[in-house]
């Protein structure tokens, strides 16, 4: 019998050359990193749909593209209001769901705002909510001639986009530089990962 003792010398992703980061994250990126947030995207959709009444069946997005259809059950009348019109239509609406009010806590104790609101990710609690919500937002500070049915049609092409970059973003070099080190990832010099060895 023999028994042999193996030394390697292990290093950091950022203590790596250029060469083996880059051979480390074309491995990274080859096992097919998923998106992670696919169910919180979902649920704000969902939500924002539900809100205003709306069906979106047909959508698909990843790293590099996206696509959508959508289905509006109003009539013309409304599909078309524009301007201070369709501001007081949405406040009168649905104002309850995009400005929610404030809660302060005293102690144990919590009690929600008379007087001021927020209009912080209202529909889930996660950040997707501000990029779906944000045209509406922003005809609320500056009405246009924009109409009811333009302004669902931009939500839903924001929020589309931005779910495209994030998915974009989770398979960069910068996202994997972050995810190797928030994870203590190991590294032989090729850049071949430790784990993977024992």
């Amino acid at each position: 019998m023999r028994t042999e003792t193996v030394t390697y010398q292990i290093f950091s992703l950022g203590e790596l050359s250029p060469e083996a980061r880059a051979r480390a994250y074309r491995k990274w990126l080859n096992d097919e990193p998923e998106y992670g947030w696919n169910a919180e995207n979902k649920q704000t959709l969902n939500a924002f749909c539900d809100l205003l009444g709306i069906r979106c069946n047909k959508w698909e997005y990843d790293g590099y593209s996206y696509s959508f259809s959508w289905y509006s059950p109003y009539e013309d009348t409304i599909e078309n209001l524009h301007g201070a019109r369709l501001a007081a239509y949405l406040h009168n609406n649905f104002g309850s769901h995009l400005f929610v009010p404030k809660i302060y806590y005293k102690g144990r104790r919590r009690r929600r705002s008379r007087l001021f609101c927020t209009t912080e990710c209202p529909l889930t609690g996660y950040y997707m909510d501000n990029m779906i919500l944000d045209p509406i937002y922003c005809f609320f500070t500056h009405p246009d001639d924009t109409t009811f049915y333009d302004l669902i049609e931009c939500c839903l092409d924001t929020f589309f986009r931005a779910c495209r970059d994030d998915a974009r973003y989770c398979c960069s070099e910068e996202y994997f530089a972050e995810l190797a080190e928030s994870n203590a990832w190991e590294y032989l010099a090729s850049g071949t990962a430790y784990h993977l060895i024992n």
